[in-house]
């Protein structure tokens, strides 16, 4: 018997229905195993492709004109120097990449770079660096006129009225060719530390920097402090009357994000002569705290540590020790579980004290009704 009579009987028989049904299933599952299988590699390379096409397209949506492209021939070149007066050199290479990306991308050079209209260009006017940066951040008072101002009151913009020619100017902070929107905890770890270097390093060891800088956008950075409203064109300084970290209005200050702390405070002795004008003879918040390298109450390098704490009281309290510190009961109020002892105790003077004057009280009541029970007879026997 060959191959087709085989085949041939077994489609006649009883089962060949089921079979040749199961056999079709089979094929077609095959089918759509392939058919997934291709479209999973054509969807790979379409999401590829548009990885390395968005860039691209990126830079299209923020062609630089005509005239500024003659500037970019030059200045995309790496290395690019220009010597002043004082040897200092102003560095006049263009990341173009950056600068696409930027927020001022839209804008030609000429905008800013008035005095750059022609080639060659003309010699720089002024003498050193920081008379470069100066005149170079008059350019940003024609579209951040809000911005001047602002500056112009703050602790930077009064510094440099006072003639302090190394107090902060735009281009300190700001780099013209690369301007994102403003990150205050990377200003904090980079801009700031160009001129407040110690303060800077003691922020970043402290508990609120390391928070800023693992991205917690909640932890106090240097214009959450300096400023009223937390941004950096508007600090003032400390010793300005009006200044969050003028020493009374510390506890103000901190209240804004420990509101609990700062309740606590307010009960203690301390807090107590505070809120009674004695800011200058009483400590605050930054006094037992610390003010930038803030540490965690308990933490390694923290003041407050058990074994610090008498040297820490010693500030103010002369001759203070561990002894002495050992009876501070810190923010917490007394309780059957935190000083237990002086909770039992403030409980018995405060019902000792309530009974004595219900008592007096009564006393006195009783002889009152007394003297008027005997006036009345004795008008009576009149």
């Amino acid at each position: 018997m060959d191959k087709r009579q085989k085949v041939s009987e077994h489609l006649q028989g009883p089962d060949a229905f089921g079979a040749l049904q199961q056999k079709m299933v089979t094929l077609e599952r095959g089918k759509m195993v392939k058919s997934r299988y291709w479209q999973g590699i054509l969807f790979l390379a379409l999401v590829l492709g548009l990885a390395f096409l968005f860039p691209a397209v990126s830079y299209a949506q923020t062609p630089i004109d005509q005239q500024s492209q003659q500037c970019v021939a030059c200045h995309q070149s790496s290395g690019i120097d220009f010597s002043l007066p004082s040897g200092e050199k102003v560095k006049a290479f263009l990341d173009v990449k950056n600068f696409r990306n930027s927020l001022h991308s839209q804008l030609a050079c000429q905008s800013c770079h008035q005095d750059k209209k022609a080639f060659p260009h003309e010699k720089f006017q002024a003498q050193n660096l920081r008379e470069y940066r100066a005149a170079a951040s008059q350019a940003c008072q024609t579209c951040h006129n809000d911005g001047n101002n602002s500056w112009t009151s703050s602790v930077h913009g009064l510094a440099r009225q006072k003639g302090n020619v190394q107090a902060a100017v735009c281009a300190d902070c700001h780099d013209a060719h690369a301007t994102a929107p403003p990150s205050v905890s990377r200003m904090a770890t980079s801009n700031c530390r160009t001129c407040h270097e110690k303060v800077t390093d003691s922020y970043q060891d402290s508990v609120h920097g390391k928070a800023a800088l693992q991205g917690n956008k909640k932890a106090a950075t240097c214009a959450s402090c300096h400023s009223e409203d937390a941004k950096v064109h508007t600090m003032v300084p400390t010793a300005d009357l009006v200044s969050l970290t003028q020493k009374s209005n510390i506890p103000l200050l901190c209240a804004r994000c420990h509101t609990k702390a700062q309740e606590s405070y307010k009960s203690t002795l301390h807090g107590r002569a505070w809120r009674l004008g004695k800011h200058d003879e009483f400590p605050t918040c930054i006094d037992c705290h610390g003010s930038y390298g803030v540490q965690t109450a308990h933490g390694a390098e923290s003041a407050l540590k058990p074994e610090k704490l008498g040297e820490t009281c010693a500030r103010c309290h002369t001759g203070a020790d561990a002894n002495f510190a050992s009876g501070w009961m810190g923010h917490e109020e007394p309780s059957p579980k935190h000083f237990q002892i002086v909770w039992v105790t403030e409980k018995m003077f405060f019902y000792l004290t309530t009974i004595t004057l219900a008592g007096g009280l009564l006393i006195v009541e009783l002889d009152l009704l007394r003297w008027w029970t005997d006036k009345r007879k004795g008008n009576r026997k009149q």
